[in-house]
């Protein structure tokens, strides 16, 4: 399985700018019924926006946002600095 921005570069969609946020929600009744836990339990929540330029404007062109079991998820990053 490959990320979905390797997917849009080999089909010609190259994002130029990406936005990403991650918080802490409690699970509400419809989350809970799907991933089997309590009501109000912790849960991280994610949100990324892709953009690519578009002459002198930014132009979404993805929408993320997922719900993450706390008890199931680990987030990991590797930064490549110049």
């Amino acid at each position: 399985h490959q990320s979905r921005h390797k997917y849009f570069r080999e089909n010609g969609l190259h994002a130029s700018h990406i936005t990403q946020n991650i918080g802490a929600i409690a699970a509400s009744p419809i989350l809970a019924k799907h991933l089997n836990i309590e009501v109000g339990a912790p849960l991280l929540s994610l949100v990324r926006r892709s953009f690519r330029q578009n002459g002198k404007q930014e132009e979404l062109v993805d929408y993320l946002s997922a719900v993450f079991n706390t008890d199931l998820f680990q987030y990991q990053m590797d930064l490549k600095l110049d």
